[in-house]
């Protein structure tokens, strides 16, 4: 077996590897897509004909559309020894997906290419989305609730059994947002009860306890 005939039988072996692998897998070359297995073209929106030979920039925003090209370059010259990246892909139909790719050099036949491996993370952009509204949310009810502060501790205006109900409309508002799911509740599980007991304290006390837990809530928040 001559040298061509065994890179010919290795990419072979490769392609039915990666061609049962989960994750999406891409090769570039000279900046251009030189393979795709079945689940990067599911990922991608697009079938092996329509990715293969072009520049994966183009299935990008605008915007972003630099990035690729510098992250490959940076692989393939040897100024970093892997990637680690996240994309919006512009869908056929209009959607857009969040990938995220994990890249490392490697060789094509016989030259210097890029490996990136494909999985799809929009569901986690979602939930961390929904996380900073419903955060920003729960701020504006805070800073709604303390500019009504009275000299007593009270909310100005408001009777004993109107505070109580605020305070657990303020509790109601956080927990019981569906949209960011068992991540949210875990934050809330070491605040939950402290937000509770106080419906019997003053209306200063709440805010306090409350202030406390805006400012944990804000910390979790920031964490990608």
């Amino acid at each position: 077996m001559n040298e061509q005939d065994g890179r010919a039988a290795e990419e072979g072996a490769f392609r039915r590897v990666i061609e049962n692998v989960a994750a999406g897998i891409v090769v570039l070359q000279d900046e251009r897509i030189a393979f795709v297995n079945a689940r990067a073209t599911r990922l991608l929106g697009r079938d092996a004909a329509a990715l293969v030979g072009i520049d994966p920039a183009t299935l990008l925003p605008e915007e972003e559309r630099g990035r690729p090209a510098e992250s490959y370059r940076s692989l393939v010259e040897g100024r970093a020894e892997e990637d680690y990246s996240e994309y919006r892909v512009t869908l056929p139909d209009g959607r857009v997906r969040h990938l995220a790719v994990s890249a490392t050099r490697t060789e094509w036949h016989g030259r210097p290419a890029m490996l990136g491996v494909l999985h799809d993370i929009s569901r986690q952009r979602a939930a961390m989305t929904a996380l900073r509204g419903s955060e920003e949310r729960y701020r504006t009810m805070i800073e709604s609730l303390s500019e009504g502060v009275g000299d007593d501790g009270g909310v100005a205006g408001v009777g004993d059994d109107q505070e109580a109900v605020l305070a657990d409309s303020v509790d109601d508002q956080v927990i019981d947002d569906p949209a960011v799911g068992g991540a949210h509740h875990r934050v809330l599980g070491a605040t939950d009860g402290q937000a509770r007991r106080v419906g019997d304290e003053r209306r200063r006390e709440r805010l306090a306890g409350l202030g406390a837990f805006d400012e944990e809530f804000a910390h979790v928040g920031q964490v990608e």
